[in-house]
């Protein structure tokens, strides 16, 4: 199963580069004495994805399917705000039936951090605001996050270029999360996490376990909206077969579970490597980790931070990433 979740993440990735791509033959009408995107450093996101982590920790009902239908918003949102001072990039916009874009004024210039400041600021508000009395310090942080960053870019720049940015990143902000709202599977699916659902019954199906007996999430999320994964790649093919039979695949990699979970269980050979990795891994408990989709974001920060990436290919690498973490929870 993960060899066929992996191709499908990198077929919704080739998708996307050629997407972003497709045009870049075509003249690319940025005012080349006016800053662009690659001129700045990737801190603002590096920023606003701390502040994602800690709010998915504790985020009831993000997990697994908002989380990465949210990182792809995010990511993609930020592309489309920018992308007009990225030279060899287009808009992808025309893909999608319904979206609208703002209209750039490029005879102006923009302050690009502050327009995704504002993007992230506005969106996450909406994708978190369930969370406002129940974390409220945490909510507000993404206020505090924005308004810190604001002061910072004001120091950076005009007030006339500022203000001028903070309407292009709320405003592009503002059509995408419209949008999002048109897709009904999955716009605040966090609030009914296990809608009404006849699962089904018998041999080799699933079955809630201890120890809470929890019903199974989002079984509806197959129809949500993807970005670049066309519908006939959006289902998985069979997994092996269910089998009682001692000799099957089915039953030996079972087995094979069993034995590693006891033997870690009673401190057996290896069993420490074992334990440390499957806890590194576990992202399951709310409240402990961030989720299994957001700890991408996460290596993600780290390569970003590594590489120094400029502003433009920061923008790039998350709007990709995002959008096939949307994708690939999807089409599974």
């Amino acid at each position: 199963m993960k060899i066929i979740r992996l191709s499908k993440f990198l077929f919704s990735l080739l998708i996307l580069s050629g997407a972003l791509f497709v045009e870049s033959c075509k003249e690319i009408k940025v005012e080349q004495s006016r800053p662009l995107v690659s001129e700045y450093s990737n801190s603002v996101f590096l920023r606003w994805n701390d502040i994602f982590l800690q709010l998915d920790r504790y985020a009831v009902g993000y997990r697994p399917g908002p989380v990465p239908h949210a990182l792809g918003y995010l990511g993609y949102t930020a592309y489309e705000a920018v992308v007009p001072a990225m030279p060899g990039y287009n808009s992808l916009a025309n893909l999608y039936p319904g979206l609208q874009i703002p209209a750039f004024d490029e005879e102006k210039e923009y302050h690009w951090p502050a327009v995704i400041n504002e993007c992230y600021a506005y969106l996450m508000k909406r994708f978190f605001f369930h969370m406002e009395n129940e974390y409220p310090d945490l909510f507000q942080s993404i206020e505090q996050t924005r308004q810190q960053l604001y002061n910072q870019y004001a120091t950076e720049t005009t007030p006339e270029i500022l203000a001028r940015s903070v309407e292009r990143g709320r405003s592009v902000a503002m059509a995408l999360y419209n949008w999002e709202r048109t897709d009904l599977e999955a716009h605040n699916a966090f609030l009914n996490p296990q809608p009404p659902y006849d699962a089904p019954t018998g041999p080799g199906y699933w079955e809630p376990t201890v120890p809470d007996f929890v019903q199974g999430l989002f079984p509806f999320w197959g129809r949500v909206r993807t970005f670049a994964l066309p519908e006939a790649e959006q289902l998985a093919r069979p997994p092996i077969p269910y089998s009682e039979n001692t000799q099957s695949l089915f039953y030996n990699q079972a087995l094979e579970v069993y034995f590693r979970v006891n033997n870690i269980k009673e401190n057996g050979p290896g069993s420490y490597e074992d334990r440390w990795t499957a806890e590194f891994w576990s992202d399951d408990i709310l409240g402990l980790t961030f989720s299994p989709p957001a700890r991408l974001i996460a290596v993600a920060n780290q390569v970003v931070a590594e590489e120094n990436l400029n502003l433009e290919e920061t923008v790039e690498f998350y709007a990709k990433l995002g959008m096939s973490l949307n994708d690939i929870s999807v089409g599974i």
